[in-house]
């Protein structure tokens, strides 16, 4: 019996041993940029991929509606990408040519939010290689705003936080931050915080995205009898940009 349990812990330290040597691991194959704009009147939108591994990498890509669990061959989504399974040499690029088949949106419509998700999936290692490996196929995963030809014009996201109307509670310790988006526009927002007249104050910053004619509410935990003077906060435009911001809470 005491074998048996020794064996067990040398074991389960050695696979311990293992996992802590592993090092972090990234995708070789990048998207160029963290965001896609397609206007609903476009022909079709291009996105650069570029492979800066050193080994080829065979990826798939494909467009979901916001369920990334979602099995490939039952989405229903109304765009087509092409290639959608393809083979990038080291230091190339391949770009992915979307099309949007839906029928044109109306004039008061908002814009839409889907997902562009590519797969990387690493060549097989040599079968003579004698050392034990281990593979990671890579998903990197990036907003698609679909939005409509009526919106069409320059980069909205600074008009949009202009349009935004900020809000606050307080109950106890926990401090509520809500913000109405009015705008045909999603606004994507970053590094959400309080700000405070009294110095010292902070609170560990939030993000999310407040979807058109919406509102979203941000909880932080905040200091009994505490002032609250505004938020400041990151807004993301069209190009992946991060743009500073302040509003005064009423």
């Amino acid at each position: 019996m005491k074998s048996l349990s020794f064996r067990f812990l040398r074991a389960c330290l050695v696979t311990l041993l293992s996992w802590a040597c592993l090092a972090p691991t990234h995708a070789s194959v990048v998207i160029g940029g963290t965001r896609v704009v397609y206007r609903a009147d476009a022909r079709d939108v291009s996105v650069q991929l570029t492979n800066r591994g050193v080994q080829p990498a065979l990826v798939q890509a494909w467009i979901d509606a916001g369920d990334a669990q979602a099995a490939v061959e039952r989405l229903e989504v109304p765009f087509v990408i092409s290639p959608p399974m393809f083979r990038v040499e080291p230091d190339k690029t391949q770009l992915l040519r979307l099309v949007y088949t839906g029928q044109p949106l109306p004039e008061n419509a908002t814009e839409r939010v889907y997902w562009l998700n590519v797969l990387e999936i690493p060549p097989k290692p040599d079968a003579s290689a004698s050392e034990n490996t281990l593979q990671f196929a890579l998903r990197t995963r990036i907003k698609l705003f679909l939005r409509p030809a009526a919106l069409a014009g320059d980069d909205p996201a600074e008009s949009v936080v202009k349009q935004l109307r900020w809000q606050h509670s307080v109950s106890g310790d926990q401090l509520t931050i809500t913000v109405h988006n009015p705008t045909p526009f999603n606004a994507s927002l970053v590094d959400v915080a309080p700000q405070s007249t009294a110095q010292g104050q902070a609170a560990e910053p939030v993000a999310g995205m407040v979807e058109p004619r919406s509102s979203r509410s941000f909880q932080f935990k905040w200091p009994v009898n505490t002032p609250v003077s505004g938020v400041q906060f990151k807004a993301i435009n069209d190009y992946g940009a991060f743009l500073d911001h302040h509003a005064a809470l009423p």
